[in-house]
């Protein structure tokens, strides 16, 4: 985990799957809902993106929010897929 903490997330690139998984598991086991919601707020209110330099929620995409929006008020109901993982995505 030195590389990751020396690196920051460019050192993430590097792992393979299975010290990723190790990696997860070290740091989440033992929080609980609650806890982790607030982590990933916390993170959510302050991150920014190391290129762009912008929060990640001040980056989407305009025209594809007011898609979203319009579907949403002709009665759709909208989904987001991500490859992160559900509980991060719901807490964020």
């Amino acid at each position: 985990f030195s590389e990751v903490l020396a690196n920051g997330p460019a050192a993430l690139a590097g792992l393979d799957e299975a010290a990723l998984v190790k990696l997860v598991l070290a740091t989440h086991t033992g929080l609980d809902s609650a806890t982790f919601n607030g982590l990933v707020a916390d993170w959510g209110a302050s991150a920014t993106h190391p290129r762009f330099g912008q929060r990640y929620t001040d980056l989407t995409y305009a025209p594809m929010r007011e898609l979203l929006d319009h579907l949403e008020d002709n009665g759709f109901t909208c989904y987001i897929v991500s490859g992160g993982g559900v509980a991060f995505m719901r807490a964020w």
